[in-house]
């Protein structure tokens, strides 16, 4: 059961419902899924994009940080447009371009992050994309600081929402149980 979860996590998205009698279940197709993990790993591994700690973040739990809300590589994926302050445009004026900037999440945070969700479209037309999308990103040292919540919602922006909107199927209508 372990080996199928990691290679197909939908296999089990029915499990509440199926055995536990719950009415439904709390997610019903791959974007609500990816959206409540993308808010899981904000809470877990805060964006470390404009902070002054230079400390890297390798487990958990994660450095004390300053939390900026106005980077300028990733101020516009939550909604926060506000006017930069003085002091955050002194920032982003010292700290030089994103790409230059030390990446202080490691690689190893990133993947452990994404290792849950990598077969969430497993077996479905157009699931390699996803695949080939979040590895490209994550790689990606111009956003790693930015955390991976962030970079999880960067894959779905590229994905098809024919794709993420598919609703998975009960456990009662799969062929392959």
């Amino acid at each position: 059961m372990g080996r199928a979860a990691i290679d197909n996590p939908a296999i089990f998205w029915d499990v509440d419902r199926y055995f536990y009698g719950m009415k439904e279940n709390p997610c019903q197709n791959r974007r609500q899924v990816l959206e409540q993990y993308a808010s899981y790993l904000d809470d877990l591994y805060p964006r470390r994009c404009c902070d002054e700690n230079e400390e890297i973040t390798h487990q958990i739990p994660v450095p004390k940080i300053d939390l900026c809300l106005h980077c300028p590589t990733c101020r516009g994926s939550d909604g926060a447009a506000e006017e930069e302050t003085l002091e955050q445009k002194r920032r982003v004026a010292t700290g030089g371009n994103q790409k230059d900037r030390k990446p202080k999440i490691s690689n190893r945070i990133i993947g452990r992050s994404f290792k849950p969700i990598r077969g969430l479209f497993h077996a479905l037309p157009g699931g390699k994309v996803f695949l080939h999308t979040l590895d490209k990103l994550a790689r990606d040292t111009s956003i790693r600081n930015c955390g991976p919540g962030y970079i999880l919602r960067r894959v779905m922006e590229q994905i098809p929402s024919e794709l993420l909107d598919q609703n998975f199927l009960s456990s009662e209508d799969r062929k392959d149980v």
